[in-house]
């Protein structure tokens, strides 16, 4: 549904966007790049705000870095099983 939504706005804006440049229509070019900067900027710091990862102690303390130096060792990290990883750290510490 998400999908078909977003491939029916990127056809719109493609046709409006070729027609302003075929008709050498300025204001709407101008309008079309306020537009998309506006967009970048929301999708931006939607990405920032709900980003799952940003507790993660990539710049930390010496203790902080130790700790998920520890809690890794041995097992292969990926996208998908930090999360358990670093739960399971957390009630070993208890």
């Amino acid at each position: 549904m998400v999908v078909g939504f977003c491939f029916f706005l990127i056809t719109i804006f493609s046709v409006v966007t070729l027609y302003a440049v075929n008709y050498k229509n300025v204001l709407l070019i101008k309008i079309i790049i306020f537009v998309s900067g506006i967009v970048y900027t929301g999708i931006f710091f939607f990405i920032t705000i709900f980003n799952p990862y940003q507790y993660m102690a990539v710049s930390g303390t010496a203790i902080q870095k130790l700790n998920v130096q520890r809690c890794t060792e041995g097992i292969t990290v990926t996208h998908n099983n930090i999360k358990s990883i670093m739960f399971v750290c957390d009630k070993q510490e208890m």
